[in-house]
């Protein structure tokens, strides 16, 4: 539902990998794991030297964390703190290829899933009005664009702006264009589940004509009024 959606966005869960907190996940933090090319939101494979820098990033606030990863002895940083997050949770240093409770892939994954909740915003559909012309396709980074109408429309600094949530940060985006009556928000997965039933009852409707059935007579196994 959009109301739990915007309170999760609004008011993040808090997570805690390999006994590291990570912040709330933010624009900046996309585009610091961006710039480092980490495959947690690139193309890619992630492996367990991305995973730790991946957690040392988002374990601070992002304009820390851009300076960090600025600095030169970065990578004797990241080392330290690797060693450092593996000794307190009492690892070896090859724990991620022993049977242990908590692999490699598990903590991967659990670091993938933060990604993906803290980027669960809502959708939005672009008005047009009559007689307007074609949407305007911009070549903007999407997160600068973002970040811009935050600054231009709200009057976010632009340290705010890269720090407030991913997900917050698509909202008051979104909401702004929804309260100037040229957007309006959609439940990204309610679209997605009636997208589904649509398939569904289109399937059933060609098998049933495959069948010799009389389109008039066809009823669908499942209704509209249940989405």
């Amino acid at each position: 539902m959009l109301r739990d959606d915007y309170l999760r966005a609004a008011f993040p869960d808090r997570h805690t990998i390999l006994g590291v907190p990570l912040r709330d996940y933010s624009l900046g933090h996309e585009l610091l794991l961006e710039r480092i090319q980490s495959p947690f939101v690139v193309p890619g494979v992630a492996e367990v030297g991305d995973l730790f820098a991946a957690l040392f990033i988002c374990s601070l606030g992002y304009e820390e964390a851009a300076n960090e990863i600025n600095r030169h002895d970065f990578a004797e940083m990241l080392s330290e703190f690797t060693r450092e997050t593996l000794k307190a949770a009492s690892r070896p240093a090859n724990w991620w290829n022993l049977p242990t409770e908590l692999k490699a892939e598990d903590a991967i994954a659990r670091f993938a899933r933060y990604v993906a909740a803290a980027k669960h915003g809502p959708g939005m559909d672009w008005r047009r009005e009559e007689g307007a012309g074609e949407v305007l396709t911009l070549g903007s980074h999407p997160l600068h664009v973002i970040k811009v109408t935050l600054m231009a429309e709200l009057h976010f600094t632009e340290r705010e702006a890269l720090s407030l949530p991913y997900a917050l940060a698509q909202w008051n985006y979104v909401t702004l264009f929804e309260t100037k009556g040229k957007a309006s928000i959609y439940d990204r997965a309610e679209r997605v589940r009636a997208d589904n039933i649509r398939q569904r009852i289109a399937a059933e409707f060609h098998d049933y004509l495959t069948a010799g059935g009389d389109p008039r007579t066809f009823k669908a196994s499942i209704a509209w009024a249940q989405n």
